[in-house]
């Protein structure tokens, strides 16, 4: 996967993450505040991670 490409998927696994905690602490929804705690973790998982150099 392209750089740009694995970077729009980690940026939009934040917005997701920022609108559902936005939706779900006023409603009380465990679902959503689930949701947005996955969503985040996926986003910290993307930004941590390290591209693998090819050494062939």
């Amino acid at each position: 996967m392209s750089t740009h490409k694995r970077w729009i998927l980690v940026l939009m696994c934040l917005l997701g993450a920022i609108s559902c905690y936005i939706y779900g602490l006023p409603q009380g929804s465990v679902v959503f505040l689930g949701l947005g705690m996955l969503f985040e973790a996926t986003f910290w998982v993307g930004v941590s991670r390290r591209r693998r150099k090819n050494t062939k």
